[in-house]
């Protein structure tokens, strides 16, 4: 689960959802990019980005961030937007 304070919970989860949005989209209702949108998680993929202790982490949440940030420009406002406030909040 993305939201375990476990490190291995949190990878493994990151890494399913990265596998998702690499995924093709024809066969889905809502593309896997507004699944991930909607299940509220690209915060603590922003978060992730600034793991130093887990650079395995570091790294799926950056492809997960990539793939959805090469969906459309609404899909990147959205990361762009979770990033700021993320900066904002630990400031």
């Amino acid at each position: 689960m993305v939201w375990s304070d476990d490190n291995i919970q949190q990878l493994e989860a990151t890494k399913q959802i990265r596998r998702l949005l690499s995924t093709v989209t024809v066969d889905f209702l809502i593309s896997p990019i507004e699944q991930v949108i909607q299940s509220a998680v690209v915060p603590r993929f922003v978060e992730f980005l600034f793991r130093d202790d887990l650079p395995q982490l570091q790294f799926e949440a950056t492809s997960a961030l990539s793939n959805i940030v090469a969906g459309t420009s609404k899909n990147t406002k959205v990361v762009i937007d979770h990033g700021e406030q993320y900066q904002c909040l630990s400031s």
